[in-house]
């Protein structure tokens, strides 16, 4: 197994034509259905291992013995074959039996979605999830590669992918030109609305630490962090910092609710036979029709959260620099 180095992410936008988008889309949506497909043979694999007496045998085990216990569920794991390889293997011949999507992913980008569907699974086995998610046409967003030789790759000025050519827009950005100036281990292509417009980005997956900016100091004290519901209190050995959690936010999450009275009083005129006389969605399976307007206001929707998540990571980063001024040693009050 290859050692383990540090890695940041540099993000940097691409020119796409109309072609473009479109072989990048399609390409989006034979990841997609070869992604779903792993995770459904994962799920079975899954089940079948829980239900197994290999596995029965394995929880009997005194939870003392940790390595015991580790051994006879690794055992379950290993005849009914569920591990990233195997789950690769499964794609490998998915893809092959599927000429449509042979046609438009490379072997690497093959894997590494096997690979994605796989920890997706592996989540829920350890009960870190309650259950996987397969993707809807749309949901589909991003594509990766394993390694910057083969496959989705960077060519020191864009994106270069089975016949693809993708042009950088590259700035004189600092964060930017240190990610550039270091090694790249894979690209991975990511497709964003923003404003019902389409675009295209390459996420640089980095060795190394991040750009750090010279404003940013990292001080030496020691910092207690008292969390609450939606303050937060930091006391540096110097300082003390009471600050609310992004309260501009509060602000969009009006708009939202506002948006969402609106879509549902829209699905319920389009839709009335899957309702109940007393308001409440009849039982069973049912066929939604949504008309334009109501798409247009899940669009308008959409763009509110997503600029909401952008603004509420931003402020986040700045707390977390606030932080790291007073002192890089945390502990949580």
């Amino acid at each position: 197994m290859a050692a383990k180095t540090a890695s940041f992410i540099t993000e940097i936008p691409l020119i796409a034509t109309s072609e473009d988008s479109r072989v990048l889309a399609a390409r989006l949506e034979a990841g997609r259905q070869l992604y779903n497909a792993v995770l459904s043979e994962g799920k079975t694999k899954l089940e079948l291992i829980r239900n197994s007496e290999l596995y029965q045998q394995a929880k009997a085990i005194n939870k003392v013995n940790k390595k015991e216990r580790s051994v006879a569920f690794q055992k379950a794991r290993e005849f009914y074959r569920f591990s990233d390889y195997d789950l690769q293997a499964f794609a490998n011949k998915t893809a092959i039996a599927s000429v449509w999507i042979k046609s438009h992913l490379d072997a690497n980008t093959i894997q590494k979605i096997a690979t994605r569907a796989f920890f997706a699974v592996e989540r829920m086995m350890f009960g870190k999830a309650k259950k996987v998610r397969f993707k809807q046409k749309g949901q589909f967003a991003s594509l990766e590669g394993k390694t910057n030789k083969q496959g989705i790759r960077w060519t020191g000025n864009g994106v270069e992918w089975s016949g693809l050519k993708l042009q950088a827009i590259i700035n004189n950005d600092p964060v930017t030109l240190h990610g550039l100036n270091s090694k790249v281990k894979y690209v991975r292509l990511v497709r964003r609305i923003l404003n019902q417009k389409t675009y295209w980005f390459a996420q640089l997956v980095c060795e190394g630490k991040p750009y750090q900016k010279p404003k940013n100091i990292i001080g030496n004290g020691t910092v207690g962090i008292d969390l609450g519901v939606s303050t937060v209190a930091i006391v540096g050995d110097e300082e003390t910092i009471w600050t609310s959690f992004a309260v501009e936010l509060t602000s969009k999450q009006k708009k939202i609710r506002k948006l969402q009275r609106k879509m549902d009083r829209q699905r319920r005129v389009n839709n009335p036979e899957n309702f109940n006389p007393n308001g409440t969605v009849k039982k069973g399976s049912k066929r939604w029709n949504n008309s334009n307007q109501y798409k247009k206001t899940a669009a308008k929707k959409r763009e509110i959260e997503r600029k909401q998540a952008a603004h509420r990571k931003s402020s986040h980063g700045k707390l977390v620099n606030l932080t790291l001024e007073l002192g890089k040693n945390i502990k949580k009050v």
